[in-house]
């Protein structure tokens, strides 16, 4: 193996079209690189995209549900203070006794 790689590199030195050839190979794994990385990148964020969307529609929609909840309750609860019955049983401790 070593006398193979020994071969390799005294076929570097005194050939310039297999340095060129070695400089080429090397730029071409470059941008391979690159462009892998650009892609993943742009892949992921489409997705970071789309989930940041349902996050944002799915918390609205509960926001949404609980403020009618709340409003709801808050109706009840008036409405039982202007109820005299409710008033009274109250005020009676009907219930305890």
């Amino acid at each position: 193996m070593l006398r193979y790689f020994k071969t390799f590199l005294a076929v570097l030195q005194n050939s310039l079209f297999a340095r060129l050839g070695l400089g080429a190979m090397l730029i071409a794994i470059a941008l391979l690189g690159s462009l892998f990385y650009y892609l993943t990148h742009q892949a992921v964020s489409a997705d970071n995209r789309s989930r940041f969307t349902t996050a944002t529609l799915t918390s609205q929609a509960l926001v949404d549900k609980l403020d009618r909840n709340f409003y709801e309750r808050f109706g009840d609860v008036q409405a039982f203070a202007y109820n005299r019955l409710a008033v009274s049983a109250v005020e009676h401790d009907t219930v305890a006794s």
